[in-house]
């Protein structure tokens, strides 16, 4: 499994994670070991969440993980 994560997604996550540590240590313990661990059911196939439009057009399949929702596409592989 291959997982890609766009720029702004990066950003988007350190920035939470680090704005929720200084407040609550546990709390963003917690997010990022959610945020992990969804990411990796997503992945690997495990679970499947609906189909969603952005404002591009592109048709994704998205997921949440409040105060976040994972957008993502799964591709095969090219060997």
């Amino acid at each position: 499994m291959n997982v890609t994560y766009a720029e702004e997604a990066i950003t988007y996550i350190l920035d939470a994670i680090a704005y929720l540590n200084e407040r609550s240590p546990t709390a963003a313990a917690h997010l990022d070991i959610e945020l992990a661990a969804c990411v990796e059911h997503l992945a690997a196939g495990e679970i499947e969440g609906p189909l969603s439009r952005l404002r591009s057009g592109s048709l994704v399949r998205s997921w949440p993980v409040p105060p976040f929702r994972i957008y993502y596409l799964r591709q095969l592989a090219n060997w």
